[in-house]
């Protein structure tokens, strides 16, 4: 694998929901791209139908996953780790 290999870590159907994320990883200094952001799919009756898809390098990758589950509130989460117990809700 080289250096310039992209994983793919968060996919959505929501364009609004990607760039907020792509913007939080880029604040922490992970270097995301945004791909299908601007893509016009859709299913007649059931909305978009190409995600955007946010990709990073594979040696950010570890980094970004954590990110996006500190942001969401999932267990291994800074505050879980601090407070050695569930995050409150």
């Amino acid at each position: 694998m080289t250096a310039d290999e992209f994983s793919d870590i968060f996919i959505t159907q929501d364009a609004g929901e990607a760039r907020l994320v792509l913007e939080l990883l880029k604040s922490g200094g992970i270097d995301a791209v945004l791909f299908d952001a601007f893509a016009s799919g859709s299913v007649a009756g059931f909305g978009p139908a190409i995600p955007a898809r946010i990709a990073v390098p594979e040696g950010q990758k570890e980094a970004a996953l954590e990110m996006l589950a500190a942001m969401r509130g999932t267990p291994g989460t800074e505050k879980e780790e601090q407070t050695g117990g569930e995050p409150s809700r």
